[in-house]
C-alpha cells in the first residue's frame, strides 16, 4: 500500500507498506505418457512427462513406483524410483529404453505410478509405455502319434510348437512328402496350420485311406516351410508311418536255404503258406490259418 499526498496532511518518511499473503494451496503434480510406444528395434524409447503447477522457484522431488509386465534391467534399463523437477522448470521427462534381447515374447508394459507426498497434490498419477518385441518365434514340428493304420483306421498326429509370446495367432506353412500319396493313401492335409491366440501348439491329424491294395509301410513327412513370421527350428521334420492294410513279412527259417513267407492282413485272421526250399526233393507246401 502506498500513501497519497493530500493538503490535509504531510507525508512522513515511510509511505509504502507491504503485506505478504502466504498461499495454502499445494502444487498439483501430474504424469503424462508423451510417447507410449517403445520397441526393441533401434531401440525405440518411450517417454513419461512429470509436471507441476504453481511457482517453480524451488526444486521438487517426486516418487515413482514401476510395475507392468516388462522386467526392469532385463526388458528395459532400470529406472530411478524418484525424479527431481529442477528450480525454474515446471516439468521433467523420464525415458524408457528397451533392452534388445534374443527372446521372442509378447509386447510388454512399463507402468509408472506417482507416489503421494505432503509437498504436493496428485493429479493424473499413472501412465503406460508398451515395449514391442522384435524377435521372431521359433517353430518346430514333432510326430507325437507315430503309427497310423488303414485298419480302423487309426490316425497319426503332428504337433507344431512355437516359442515366445502367444498373444496373437500364428500361421505356419507346411510341406508334405514321403512314400504315401495324398488322397489315395491318406486324406489330403492342409498346407498351413494356425496356432490360435493364447496357444503355444497346434495339431494336424493324419487319417489313412483304407484301400484294397497290398503294399508296404509308407511314410508321410511333414516339413515346416520358411516364413517371414517365424524362425524354423532344428526339429523341422517328422515322419509317422502310414501302415498299409496288407504287408509282406519275411522270416528266416533254421536252414539257410529255407524261407518262410507270411502274408499278413492287418485286422483280419492270418493265412499263411510255408514252402521249404531244401537240397532234397521238396515237400508239398503246407497251407494253414
Amino acid at each position: 500500500m502506498t500513501l497519497q499526498s493530500n493538503v490535509a496532511y504531510t507525508l512522513g518518511a515511510t509511505t509504502i507498506g507491504t503485506v505478504t499473503i502466504t498461499d495454502n494451496d499445494l502444487p498439483v503434480v501430474s504424469l503424462a505418457t508423451t510417447d507410449g510406444s517403445a520397441s526393441e528395434t533401434g531401440p525405440g524409447t518411450g517417454t513419461f512427462t512429470i509436471s507441476r503447477t504453481g511457482p517453480s522457484t524451488g526444486t521438487m522431488s517426486v516418487g515413482i513406483v514401476w510395475t507392468g509386465t516388462a522386467t526392469s534391467a532385463s526388458d528395459y534399463t532400470a529406472l530411478a524410483t524418484s525424479v527431481t523437477i529442477p528450480a525454474g522448470q515446471a516439468s521433467v521427462t523420464v525415458t524408457v529404453t528397451p533392452i534388445d534381447d534374443s527372446v521372442s515374447e509378447n509386447a510388454e508394459t512399463v507402468i509408472a505410478t506417482l507416489q503421494s507426498n505432503a509437498a504436493y497434490t496428485l493429479g493424473v498419477n499413472t501412465g503406460t509405455v508398451t515395449i514391442k518385441d522384435n524377435d521372431l518365434p521359433v517353430v518346430t514340428i514333432t510326430a507325437n502319434d507315430l503309427t497310423a493304420t488303414e485298419a480302423g483306421p487309426t490316425t497319426g498326429q503332428f504337433t507344431v510348437s512355437r516359442t515366445g509370446g502367444t498373444a496373437t495367432a500364428l500361421m505356419v506353412t507346411l510341406g508334405w512328402s514321403g512314400a504315401a500319396t495324398a488322397t489315395s493313401d491318406y486324406g489330403a492335409l492342409a498346407t498351413t496350420l494356425t496356432i490360435a491366440a493364447g496357444q503355444a501348439t497346434g495339431t494336424m491329424t493324419l487319417t489313412p485311406v483304407n484301400d484294397a491294395e497290398f503294399e508296404g509301410d509308407e511314410t508321410v513327412i511333414a516339413t515346416i516351410e520358411s516364413n517371414a513370421a517365424y524362425q524354423v527350428g532344428e526339429s523341422t521334420q517328422a515322419k509317422p508311418p502310414s501302415s498299409s492294410k496288407m504287408r509282406l513279412v519275411r522270416v528266416a527259417a533254421h536252414h539257410p536255404r529255407s524261407r518262410l513267407a507270411v502274408r499278413v492282413a492287418v485286422g483280419e485272421p492270418v493265412r499263411y503258406s510255408v514252402c521249404w526250399l531244401l537240397d532234397y526233393p521238396p515237400c508239398p507246401c503246407n497251407v494253414g490259418s
